[in-house]
């Protein structure tokens, strides 16, 4: 996977520091590249540059706000990524897994897992809203522009605001999150740790973390465990932003649907509650699908 050896825990702690170095300059960057290019220059101008700024009006406009998440998101997650492994000499695109599944049936069994996974979610995200969280933490993560601005990007008033949610809410964060966390931060968290499962689990509390939503913080967690093991078995990112595509979709058409459906409403407003054999069919499901992508990724290796 690196250049060298994988026992020596200090070079992936050295690469996780410079890797953390270039998400922050790489975010840096190419926020100022998205801000230049959606502010209002006229609007600026009259306001003064610092105090436009400031006040976020560039941010006013949906579809300017889109646009500069997508650039901002592709230089904090891809790009400091890929110059991460440039500056390691790897070969990207086969580093961060974009090739077919190792494990038989993938795709077959993909569809099944999705379906128990959302369900188990759903589950987790009515846990979580039992839980009282202190006012403090509460207001850390769920700040009310967070809200605000979360709001205006899930707006939605036509198909075609539809079409470009799928596309900047749906895609383009499963393509580059997976990039960054399972293809390149979860193998270099597994070689630090020493353990499989714990640099899989520190990887997804930190995918969980970065969305600053403490409301459903536990199903977070949950999901980027099942995306993190999912790449693991596989050896392929493809399933997984598949997998977190699928998702995310099913959020943004919840949220388009909310007034029309009454199950679509109960789901964007995080009320929907599966039965209990509904829960215990899923869990079983889901863990038999692991055991399966398990056994045969034990007899991969047996066989190499």
């Amino acid at each position: 996977m690196q250049n060298y050896n994988g026992q020596n825990r200090f070079q992936y702690l050295a690469d996780i520091l410079i890797l953390t170095g270039l998400v922050i300059v790489c975010a840096l960057i190419f926020g100022v590249i998205g801000m230049l290019l959606v502010m209002d220059y006229d609007q600026a101008a009259a306001k003064g540059f610092a105090e436009y700024i400031q006040s976020q009006d560039w941010l006013r406009d949906a579809r300017a706000m889109k646009l500069y998440n997508v650039i901002s998101t592709f230089g904090a997650w891809v790009f400091s990524a890929f110059l991460l492994l440039k500056i390691r000499r790897q070969k990207v695109f086969a580093f961060w897994g974009f090739r077919r599944p190792e494990i038989r049936r993938t795709w077959l069994l993909l569809p099944f897992l999705f379906l128990s996974a959302m369900m188990i979610a759903a589950f987790l995200v009515y846990f979580n809203a039992t839980i009282e969280i202190p006012e403090s933490i509460s207001r850390t993560f769920n700040s009310d522009v967070n809200e605000q601005l979360m709001k205006q990007m899930l707006a939605m008033n036509d198909p075609g605001d539809l079409f470009i949610n799928l596309f900047v809410i749906a895609l383009i964060p499963a393509v580059f999150e997976e990039i960054f966390f399972r293809g390149t931060l979860q193998q270099m968290m597994i070689g630090f740790t020493g353990n499989t499962h714990a640099g899989i689990a520190v990887t997804g509390l930190l995918f969980a973390l970065i969305h600053l939503n403490v409301y459903q913080l536990i199903p977070m967690i949950f999901l980027a465990l099942v995306l993190g093991y999912l790449y693991y078995y596989t050896g392929s990112i493809i399933p997984g932003i598949i997998l977190h595509f699928c998702n995310n979709t099913f959020a943004i058409l919840a949220k388009y649907y909310e007034n029309r459906l009454a199950a679509a409403k109960m789901i964007a407003d995080d009320t929907y509650l599966p039965g209990l054999w509904e829960l215990l069919l899923c869990v079983t499901m889901l863990g038999g699908i692991f055991y399966y992508f398990h056994l045969q990724r034990q007899n991969l290796i047996t066989h190499e």
